[in-house]
């Protein structure tokens, strides 16, 4: 019988949202989100690994800049309490005429609209283990976090009098010690109306993953994303998400 064994267990979604609150950088909301057991064992190493998870947010408040779900449950996927993830945003609104992002996907509801400053927007994804010690763990065990992030994306509208054609976009991870961009991506201006969907352009990108430092059981990773506009105050931003899954790494018992 071969020495991989594979097991996996299926809970129930949960999704908790923690409230939010002020700090220097301004209005923050953190989302909370139970992640499934998956347990991969060979006697190369260990791996507890979560489901996929995705999480949505839309620019939703003008006075006091926020990202939010927008009241869409659909706007996080993640089933069972094995796993936590953070996601926490923060920005400034650029103006109050925009579209909502429900359902992944970007809609125009009169009176419902906002749309974010590029460069004041600040993505933390933060997971965690909460699982129980896995039994074919070694002694030590070296435990190691890592987030792997499938897809990270925005919708982008240029913010400007059309004098300049194209724009460029792009998300930079900027987690001390792992900074990393991608390639600049060209936005077109179309017309000034944040309120027109057909002005917004998706940004996505699949950024590199590594595992954190090891340690105990209740091992988390931290990673911080941002987003550099080639000309100053010139991009709006709304419809965010992320993609993904955390996997718990473990030294296992040789057999």
């Amino acid at each position: 019988m071969s020495r991989h064994v594979l097991m996996k267990t299926m809970r129930l979604a949960e999704f908790n949202m923690r409230a939010c609150g002020w700090n220097k950088a301004g209005l923050r909301c953190l989302y909370v989100i139970g992640l499934s057991l998956l347990t991969v064992v060979s006697s190369r190493g260990g791996q507890i690994k979560s489901d996929d998870f995705v999480v949505a947010m839309g620019a939703s408040a003008v006075e006091n800049p926020v990202w939010t779900r927008e009241d869409d449950e659909s706007n996080a996927v993640a089933p069972g309490p094995n796993f936590e993830l953070g996601v926490d945003l923060e920005g400034e609104a650029l103006s109050p005429s925009g579209p909502t992002f429900r359902n992944g996907k970007l809609e125009n509801i009169s009176g419902m609209g906002v749309v974010a400053k590029a460069k004041k927007f600040i993505a933390t994804v933060v997971g965690k283990y909460i699982g129980p010690a896995p039994a074919d763990a070694a002694n030590p065990p070296n435990y190691r976090v890592q987030v792997n992030v499938s897809e990270i994306s925005i919708h982008a509208a240029v913010a400007g009098d059309g004098s300049i054609p194209i724009y460029k976009l792009n998300f930079n991870e900027v987690t001390g010690g792992q900074e990393q961009s991608q390639k600049e991506q060209p936005l077109e201006f179309r017309a000034e109306s944040f309120s027109n969907l057909s002005n917004y352009t998706r940004l996505s990108w699949t950024p590199k993953s590594w595992p954190s430092t090891a340690g105990g059981i209740d091992q988390e990773q931290g990673r911080i994303f941002d987003l550099t506009e080639s000309e100053p105050d010139s991009v709006a931003i709304d419809g965010f998400e992320i993609r993904g899954n955390i996997v718990l790494l473990y030294d296992s018992k040789k057999e």
